[in-house]
């Protein structure tokens, strides 16, 4: 399983810019998908990540 961060475009609201992100997990096992579907809202309480997303095969996001 690997874990990779995602930058999604950058979020201008007033005074206010920041880089929102996902965390992206592939090559995983099918319970590796179950656990994380499990946690997916504390992964994205104590990361801050907008989304959580988990795949069996292999994603390229270059």
């Amino acid at each position: 399983m690997r874990l990779r961060i995602l930058e999604l475009p950058m979020l201008h609201v007033g005074n206010y810019s920041g880089t929102p992100f996902a965390l992206v997990f592939d090559q995983c096992t099918q319970d590796d998908a179950t656990a994380i579907a499990a946690t997916r809202g504390s992964l994205k309480a104590s990361t801050g990540a907008q989304a959580v997303l988990a795949f069996e095969s292999t994603v390229d996001l270059d």
